[in-house]
């Protein structure tokens, strides 16, 4: 199924509340006040879109390391980690 499509509605009234998203199968915690992407409904084609671009590259020339530049709760390097040594 469609993680995004069957989760509940979240009504957090704390910042120190913890919210919960499912993105392509992995779960993501993090507490209100926490940064996570706001277009929730696209992630899961945005995630799906980055593999694919990554994937174009033969293995040969596809980097072996990861590197997540963003300050949010690990979306990307969480997601794309199968696809990577390190």
């Amino acid at each position: 199924g469609n993680d995004e499509k069957e989760r509940e509605i979240q009504v957090l009234t704390s910042h120190q509340e913890i919210a919960r998203e499912i993105i392509k199968g992995k779960v993501f915690t993090f507490t209100a006040d926490s940064f996570f992407q706001i277009n929730r409904d696209q992630l899961s084609n945005v995630v799906s879109f980055v593999i694919q671009d990554i994937m174009k590259e033969t293995e040969e020339k596809r980097s072996k390391n990861l590197i997540d530049c963003f300050c949010g709760c690990g979306l990307f390097a969480i997601s794309l980690s199968e696809h990577f040594q390190k």
